[in-house]
């Protein structure tokens, strides 16, 4: 399940974000909006949205994962309609959670592009020293120190750029 999980992610972060906000950033500066650049970015925002919103439902419906950390796994109930449900909600928070970054962002970069950099260093800032403070900065897997560190400076910041 990993690995899936890992091709997903790339999948976001090297496709469907950039092409979604650059997608954005050209309907904010054209004069006339197109039918067909909308579908696109909605195509984009659903593509993201769907595979986060998979990756969520995949972990925690896993019996492993139920069984391992019954406290944390658990949270979509085994009835079918209530999975549905679950998953529906997890697919339109993500939707709209993306539609709303992208916009933001391209109008960010509209105005002046050093907004963006300020707005994406203070938001990872942010969320790193949150990390540090609670003492769960590091990934804890079963590597050497060095390499542990190397992965955590990775994984972090890539896992807070997929939420």
């Amino acid at each position: 399940m990993e690995m899936i999980t890992y091709g997903k992610c790339a999948e976001v972060v090297f496709e469907a974000l950039p092409a979604g906000m650059l997608q954005v950033y050209a309907l904010l500066n054209t004069p006339k909006v197109s039918k067909t650049a909308v579908a696109s970015i909605c195509t984009a925002c659903c593509s993201i949205a769907f595979t986060s919103a998979s990756i969520s439902f995949d972990w925690d419906t896993s019996p492993a994962n139920r069984k391992s950390v019954p406290d944390f796994y658990g949270y979509i109930k085994d009835s079918p309609g209530y999975r549905t449900l679950t998953f529906l909600c997890l697919f339109l928070l993500a939707f709209f959670h993306v539609a709303s970054k992208f916009f933001a962002i391209a109008m960010l970069n509209s105005i002046n592009g050093a907004w963006v950099v300020f707005y994406l260093v203070g938001d990872m800032a942010v969320y790193l020293t949150y990390k540090a403070a609670r003492e769960d900065l590091r990934y804890f897997m079963n590597l050497p120190n060095s390499l542990s560190v190397v992965f955590s400076c990775i994984a972090r910041p890539v896992s807070k750029l997929l939420v």
